[in-house]
């Protein structure tokens, strides 16, 4: 072989090993992504797992239903809207409303709506219709009169004719001159038994029920009823048995008297003040914790 065949030979080698050597496939650099150490998870502040509070265990206070004693006196008597207010805003729950006089009728608006918001427009239009002509002529206006537009409201708005049928169980007290003792009712024409509870003893031989009552409170009568603490309102100077009560709410109510109805607004807030005072004392009757 010569030597320009050598040489040839030669280079067609070197030209094949570059083929070949082309023709195998790059490797790759790639760069392995690694998890981060558990030592950075627990650093960072952002991946840390939340901190759960601890569950506190506290009792639950159970309070027992009240039955509530709405008192009598008129003007005086609209003490017991401010308490209601008062036992609504705290969430007292009420087993039954015992109404007096006007606070029969008081009684009655809130026993037979289905909310206290309905109560409350109950009330207002309750206030346009007797009170509302009068504004600062109150004292021109006879006592006759005030009750006859009290009588005709219930007769025309009231939500029941039975007193059974009310949300809150009612009972109204009255005084028969007819048989001569004072009455509970717990069923019958809603209307004309507080037609018979507003009436003057003078005016209505069939019963009267005002601040000059034999019972403006019957609280012994309530306590039968056995559907829980009797706690009384106090609106009237004749407390009769009131004492007997578990518990007697007094609102401030010297310099009012039977004819300030032009003042009824303050002697609903004097109601509401003294009710929220004697919250506590209400939630201390036969409670108990669960």
């Amino acid at each position: 072989m010569s030597l320009f065949q050598k040489i040839f030979n030669a280079i067609v080698f070197i030209i094949a090993l570059e083929m070949l050597w082309g023709c195998a496939p790059a490797k790759r650099q790639e760069t392995e992504i690694l998890p981060p150490a558990q030592e950075e998870i627990q650093q960072s502040p952002e991946l840390r797992e939340p901190e759960l509070p601890i569950e506190e265990k506290s009792e639950l206070k159970i309070i027992q239903p009240i039955v509530l004693i709405l008192g009598p006196g008129r003007a005086r008597a609209w003490a017991n809207v401010g308490v209601l207010q008062a036992l609504h805003e705290k969430k007292i729950p009420i087993s039954a409303i015992v109404g007096v006089g006007t606070g029969a009728v008081i009684g009655a608006l809130y026993a037979t709506n289905e909310s206290f918001s309905e109560f409350e427009w109950d009330l207002l239009r309750f206030e346009k219709a007797v009170y509302g002509e009068k504004k600062l002529f109150a004292k021109l206006f006879s006592t006759q009169d005030e009750k006859q537009k009290i009588i005709n409201y219930t007769k025309e708005y009231l939500k029941t004719n039975r007193l059974e049928n009310s949300k809150t169980p009612l009972h109204i007290g009255y005084f028969s001159q007819m048989e001569d003792r004072f009455i509970l009712a717990q069923r019958g024409n809603a209307k004309k038994i507080l037609e018979w509870a507003i009436s003057d003893e003078s005016e209505n031989s069939c019963g009267m029920i005002n601040a000059k009552s034999k019972t403006p409170y019957p609280v012994q009568m309530a306590k039968a009823l056995r559907m829980g603490p009797v706690v009384s309102v106090l609106t009237t100077q004749n407390v009769g048995e009131i004492e007997n009560s578990d518990l007697i709410i007094k609102p401030s109510l010297d310099g009012y008297s039977e004819e300030s109805i032009d003042r009824r607004k303050e002697i609903i807030y004097l109601g509401k003040k003294e009710g929220l005072r004697a919250i506590g004392l209400i939630e201390g009757l036969g409670t108990g914790s669960k």
